[in-house]
């Protein structure tokens, strides 16, 4: 009997030990998390591969104390149109407890408004465009934003470079737009002459007319001082194709744009940069919000994992979405979910949570750096600057 007795009440430890460990969130349904990108091209890839690596990572360490998380894949081709409906059946659907994504400015803005007024948290480790947090209290940016960049493109230019005239190639969406202005606001005070600037619209019908004058005018100006592309990876992959011609000797600097993987890929359409990797890219500096080989141990780590289990390297996309998992998890645990919660209370406490992530005080360690969200829903963390060689995108000498 005393055995019977001690066997019972060694069983119910167990069995409330059981419940502790694994109903610390009310049942045990998945929990959702919609990824929105371009998933068919490079970039997008890099944010699905990040986010799912810290998922795996969380189900070795026990994770969720076994809560299963899932992602659900939306490709958006990074396409606003597109990026709207989908929003629209993400706030329809009632499974997603917030979105990672969208990839690009204009997507991310189109998305935002759905999310809004759909009362969906939106995390964006890629987009820069000022306005997608600023006007939007429901999104958050685990990347600076173009004011930002820009600036510091800017002083880097002078700075770092030594170099007091540069022209612009701008794309005119938000994304290029919004580059250009800082960086044309912050030019003077920096003693900094802006020689030329072209405008094109990627969207138009006219595009292939439009870079092929900007690559002519260019060919003809005697000095265009730095050249600071302001515009996405393809379209500065087909102006550079036009203008790297032998004997010319550009500087050319771009933004996180020219950083990701479909910039070396936009370049590896052409032939002679296939035969000669680096052909036309060798020298082209870019700004990154996170360098891989100026990563401490931890990153280091990183690499190694993502390597083994995609057999492809890692870029500052795939880290940035590796934090962005990070920090939805912890607002999840946060965010004090009960069982009669419908999806909309649940949502409303992971956005507090979001919102509650905003001191050093209350940073988590990330491998782009502390994460934490300023007033403006933002991370502010430096960028650094890389520099091709061989299609590698190496840290510059002078950062």
């Amino acid at each position: 009997m005393k055995k019977f007795v001690f066997f019972f009440a060694l069983l119910l430890v167990l069995s409330v030990a059981g419940i502790m460990r694994f109903d610390v969130f009310p049942g045990r349904k998945p929990l959702y998390i919609a990824v929105v990108g371009p998933l068919s091209k490079p970039n997008g890839r890099a944010m699905l591969q990040g986010a799912q690596l810290y998922l795996n990572s969380l189900k070795q360490t026990g994770g969720l104390t076994g809560r299963n998380i899932k992602l659900l894949p939306f490709d958006d081709h990074n396409d606003p149109r597109l990026a709207v409906n989908i929003a629209e059946t993400i706030a329809a659907d009632n499974r997603s407890l917030l979105v990672l994504g969208h990839y690009g400015s204009a997507a991310s803005l189109a998305a935002g408004d759905i999310y809004r007024d759909s009362g969906i948290p939106a995390i964006t480790a890629s987009a820069t465009d000022s306005a997608i947090t600023y006007r939007n209290d429901w999104y958050f940016g685990l990347v600076p934003d173009t004011a930002f960049q820009a600036v510091f493109l800017a002083n880097y230019l002078k700075n770092a470079l030594n170099r007091d005239s540069a022209s612009l190639i701008v794309d005119t969406d938000s994304y290029g737009l919004s580059l250009a202005e800082g960086f044309t606001s912050a030019a003077p005070q920096l003693g900094i002459e802006i020689r030329r600037r072209w405008d094109f619209d990627a969207e138009s019908d006219r595009l292939e007319r439009a870079l092929s004058r900007i690559s002519t005018e260019l060919r003809t100006e005697p000095d265009p001082g730095v050249i600071v592309f302001a515009t996405h990876a393809v379209e500065a992959a087909r102006i550079l194709t036009s203008i790297q011609l032998p004997g010319t000797n550009y500087t050319v600097i771009g933004p996180d744009a020219l950083a990701g993987d479909a910039f070396p890929e936009a370049l590896d359409q052409y032939p002679l940069e296939r035969q000669r990797p680096g052909y036309y890219s060798d020298g082209i500096y870019a700004a990154t919000p996170f360098l891989m080989t100026l990563g401490e141990t931890q990153a280091q780590q990183w690499r190694q994992t993502f390597l083994q289990t995609y057999n492809t390297e890692p870029s500052w996309v795939s880290a940035g979405y590796y934090d962005a998992a990070h920090v939805v998890v912890k607002a999840v645990q946060r965010a004090e979910i009960k069982s009669n919660d419908d999806i909309w209370n649940r949502r409303k406490k992971i956005k507090q949570a979001l919102s509650g992530i905003n001191h050093p005080d209350t940073a988590l360690p990330g491998l782009t750096g502390p994460l934490y969200f300023t007033q403006q829903r933002r991370v502010e963390h430096p960028f650094m600057i890389g520099r091709y060689q061989q299609q590698h995108l190496l840290p510059a000498f002078t950062q």
